[in-house]
């Protein structure tokens, strides 16, 4: 049985694409930027401090940060009017990690007062919440999830993590965890400790709680 289940926020454990796809636009609106026709494929699955480049927000540091708030808020605030909702397969993951008493965490690039939001609204409380506010290198160094690990008190490889993106299953395998892709915007290539399936909800809950994945 694993001793810890670490989640990806963003398309992973919640549906946000949408709420950030609103932020980004009313943005780039309000700042007269025309966004790139594949913009949200150089956004999605990173850094809010690499995903602000498709705003334009220029060298200034202080420019970027301002920008990185104003973008956090407005998706913060339009979670919190339209609402958000679990992807299919997540709740049961998680409710199966609770009733077999498995520690679990979200790891994150987004910020803790978005991330804190999301889950209020889906209901979902966790041990352990690893956000861009953290400091730590973003992924896919495996910093998020070491530190993830380090706060559990659980060693990487008995760890399940489930991401969506390739940096976040880099993160996952680089932190020595085992890992299960779902990919949404871009394929993940296959490698050691590694299995993907095309939706959560396509792998029993419980054998996954078990450990029972390719290892």
């Amino acid at each position: 049985m694993i001793a810890a289940l670490l989640i990806d926020l963003d398309a992973t454990l919640v549906d946000s694409g949408p709420v950030w796809r609103v932020a980004y636009e009313q943005l780039a609106t309000d700042r007269a930027v025309t966004l790139a026709d594949d913009w949200w494929t150089q956004v999605a699955g990173r850094s809010l401090a690499a995903s602000v480049a498709v705003l334009d927000p220029g060298p200034d540091p202080g420019e970027r940060a301002a920008l990185i708030d104003a973008l956090v808020d407005r998706a913060t605030a339009r979670l919190r009017t339209h609402g958000i909702e679990l992807l299919p397969g997540a709740g049961a993951l998680v409710a199966a990690a609770e009733a077999h008493r498995i520690e679990g965490g979200v790891v994150t690039s987004a910020a803790a007062r978005f991330a804190a939001a999301a889950l209020a609204a889906v209901e979902v409380t966790v041990d352990v919440l690893v956000t861009a506010d953290d400091d730590l290198p973003a992924k896919p160094h495996p910093a998020p999830y070491l530190e993830a690990c380090r706060r559990l008190g659980v060693a990487p490889g008995e760890v399940l993590v489930v991401e969506d993106s390739p940096s976040g299953v880099a993160a996952g395998v680089a932190a020595g965890a085992r890992v299960l892709a779902v990919p949404s915007e871009a394929p993940i290539a296959p490698g050691p400790r590694l299995m993907s399936i095309a939706r959560l909800d396509l792998l029993d809950p419980e054998q996954l709680i078990a450990g029972q994945l390719a290892r």
